[in-house]
């Protein structure tokens, strides 16, 4: 009886632990609770009678300490009581948590305290926490009384002098223990509960445009917030599935019509059964059909008149000129980084139906573009690491914009939307060529820059167009567009560096173009047949070389740089722990949809309403304005407010005022100015400006003041005399 009585009794009390701190160093095995099956049967007699701390060996061979305190609890317990009695003379003690935190706790090596909280419903978190002052007490919080390693939903178990807490995500409406077990002796904890709630949706009030940046201030929700998540949205770069709503795709059984290899072509007079027998005859060879892009920018700078040097003038110290490639470490995209291009179709076709191009088709090509440029065709090992994101299909049915022109002619131009932003293809019948596109150097974000492309190219893999039936003359384009250069330019020339032929040395010299599927020997070695910028057939065609990518990146960089984002998504993202935070990495110029985020242990709130912002480069300021005149005697002060910084600081505050025939002038390093030496009474137009590092701002719009005498102010002494003495002539008169 004896032994089942201390069975049952010491089981309340007793814990086992694995060693922890310098001497129990090892924290992952913690202490818990002895379940009543598993306490140790040899117990030493002795111990149980023992006024001081006392070893009770378990199973495990590892000591279990019971306090002098707990071996009085189990001499009160008779022979006949369960541990049942055990737990209920320990519930009874039980205190109960509330928004007050309970300070100066301490105790001895194995003792407890036991707490309680009720949770309503609708709790989303429950948070408890031991701030330690000396020593090592540990936590347990669970819904089971007591809590221990036994039965806790939660444990903080840290080593000595750390604070100690419990999170409980969604917990359950009821009561949960709380268990305070002393490790080693503690003095000076504080045990806290709370119950917090997640924060309300913060407010933007302000976005500060930077230099690809967005400093973006904000007041915070009702609630406490432990950070801020800013979130800003590139509109632009949309996924897939998200264009469709941007489509304004015709619904008519007129464009039903297909692209087939069997559909005859037209062409400089001639009649070809169709446009496989037209790329296999001499005229598409000897005219060079495959692309008019250097004809066409040959042409576009005669047209613009600028001399032949214009194409380099633009960016002259650039490393990828019309006449230059410098192979530099600064164009390789770090492991990871893409370039994104948002790509703008214009699909051009006429009233009968020629030329239209369905959505799906275009979808294909898109993929055909991507999978090619990050050498994903299963033949390449070139990823350029260079992307593009469908953002629009703007269809257009006219016949003189379907009839291409070339430059100078009737201009499908004015469908152009940024081109400084946007990569604008055009399809229509492309002048009889399969298509041509503008060099950077000297025609970025002009007007005209972008690509025409004959509709009938566009598709994906296999679309039915003879040898060119891949979607490949759409990367070739793109090519160029990213400055690159024929890899046979000029015909007749087997310069192989990188002041001449196609300005890059890993591409082969070549004396002329490839028009088939077999490689030519013009220059000694093999032509690179595989290289998308040769005119080889599209199943010959598929790769860019590592030097063709560095001048893209090149490109892209020097002549396009509002023309690509280096985000892998369209969401630019950061964290700060108060307003205002700022967002670097955007593109100049465009607009971007900012929303603000608050978190706490609680969760996430709302986001914030969306607020637009557009970064750009630093700038002189804008016009600052007059926010207020105070009069003075002799001198007026002016505040002022400056609605457009242009990104920097300011440094300097202007003023400046005139009766009409003298001005009077002055500055400060704070937003109020005061101008002294003016005559009372006498109307001043007054005006100011404010300057940063790169300038001056305009003037402010004039505002009229006059200096004014102050009036003149008696001693309060005097004031109390005349009352006293009115007091007693008062007192006379009656």
């Amino acid at each position: 009886m004896l032994r089942a009585f201390i069975r049952a009794s010491i089981c309340r009390t007793a814990f086992r632990c694995t060693p922890k701190s310098a001497l129990f160093a090892d924290r992952t095995a913690t202490c818990s609770w002895l379940p009543r099956y598993a306490v140790g049967i040899a117990i030493i007699t002795t111990a149980f009678f023992s006024s001081d701390f006392v070893a009770a060996q378990s199973l495990s061979g590892k000591p279990a300490l019971l306090s002098e305190s707990m071996t009085r609890d189990i001499s009160t317990i008779s022979e006949d009581n369960s541990a049942s009695s055990a737990i209920s003379l320990r519930e009874s003690g039980l205190i109960e948590l509330t928004d007050m935190p309970v300070g100066g706790l301490s105790g001895e090596t194995g003792d407890t305290k036991d707490y309680y909280i009720d949770i309503g419903p609708g709790v989303s978190t429950l948070v408890v926490t031991l701030d330690v002052s000396t020593g090592d007490p540990d936590l347990y919080v669970g819904r089971i009384f007591p809590a221990s390693t036994d039965n806790a939903d939660c444990e903080s178990v840290l080593s000595e002098g750390n604070d100690e807490e419990c999170k409980i995500n969604n917990p359950v409406e009821g009561r949960y223990y709380i268990s305070v077990l002393a490790y080693s002796s503690y003095d000076g904890a504080v045990l806290k509960a709370t119950l917090p709630s997640p924060p309300m949706a913060p407010t933007i009030t302000n976005i500060t445009p930077a230099n690809g940046a967005l400093e973006v201030a904000f007041e915070t929700g009702s609630g406490s917030a432990d950070s801020y998540q800013l979130s800003c949205v590139d509109p632009s770069l949309r996924n897939a599935a998200d264009v469709l709503a941007f489509v304004t795709e015709p619904e008519t059984a007129l464009f039903s019509r297909s692209v087939m290899s069997d559909t005859s072509v037209k062409v400089g007079g001639q009649t070809f059964s169709s446009a496989k027998a037209f790329h296999e005859s001499g005229l598409f060879r000897t005219e060079g059909r495959r692309c008019g892009a250097m004809e066409r920018n040959a042409a576009r700078q005669q047209l613009l008149g600028s001399g032949p040097d214009r194409a380099n003038r633009a960016r002259g110290a650039a490393d990828c000129t019309n006449t230059l490639t410098t192979i530099s470490p600064e164009h390789t995209q770090p492991a990871g980084q893409v370039l994104r291009i948002p790509v703008y179709f214009h699909v051009i076709y006429k009233a009968d139906g020629e030329g239209y191009i369905s959505e799906a088709r275009i979808r294909d090509q898109m993929a055909v573009l991507n999978e090619d440029f990050a050498g994903g065709n299963g033949l390449s090992i070139q990823n350029t690491a260079i992307q593009f994101d469908l953002v629009y299909i703007n269809y257009v049915q006219d016949d003189s914009y379907f009839e291409d022109a070339g430059e100078g002619g009737v201009s499908k131009y004015a469908l152009a939307v940024y081109p400084s932003q946007y990569l604008n293809v055009y399809t229509n019948d492309s002048s009889g060529y399969l298509g041509y596109a503008t060099l950077p150097a000297g025609s970025a974000g002009g007007g005209g820059d972008g690509i025409v492309i004959l509709h009938e190219t566009i598709g994906g893999r296999n679309n039915g167009f003879g040898y060119y039936n891949q979607g490949r003359t759409l990367v070739h384009e793109v090519g160029h567009y990213l400055g690159l250069f024929h890899t046979f330019d000029p015909e007749g020339d087997c310069t192989n560096s990188y002041t001449g032929g196609d300005l890059i040395v890993d591409t082969p010299a070549q004396l002329y173009a490839d028009s088939g599927a077999q490689p030519s020997t013009g220059c000694g070695p093999s032509s690179a047949i595989e290289n998308f910028m040769n005119y080889s057939i599209d199943n010959a065609m598929f790769t860019f070389t590592s030097e063709q990518t560095n001048r893209m990146t090149c490109s892209l960089v020097n002549y396009r740089s509002n023309a690509y984002s280096t985000s892998s998504t369209n969401t630019f993202t950061v964290s700060g722990t108060a307003s205002p935070i700022t967002v670097s990495g955007l593109v100049n110029g465009r607009p971007y949809n900012c929303s603000v985020t608050a978190t706490n242990t609680a969760g996430t709130s709302a986001a914030s309403p969306v607020v637009v912002g557009v970064p750009k480069p630093p700038s002189a300021p804008g016009t600052p304005i007059i926010s207020r005149v105070d009069a003075g005697d002799r001198e007026l002060n002016l505040s002022i407010s400056v609605p457009d910084n242009g990104g920097l600081a300011i440094s300097s505050y202007s003023a400046s005022c005139s009766d009409g025939t003298d001005v009077f002038a002055a500055s400060s390093e704070t937003p109020s100015v005061t101008i002294t030496g003016l005559i009372n009474a006498t109307p001043y137009s007054c005006s100011v400006s404010v300057a940063n590092s790169l300038g001056d701002s305009p003037a402010s719009v004039v505002v009229g003041g006059a200096p004014e005498e102050a009036p003149i102010t008696l001693p309060l002494w005097i004031f109390v005399e005349a009352t006293r003495v009115n007091a007693l002539k008062a007192d006379d008169d009656s």
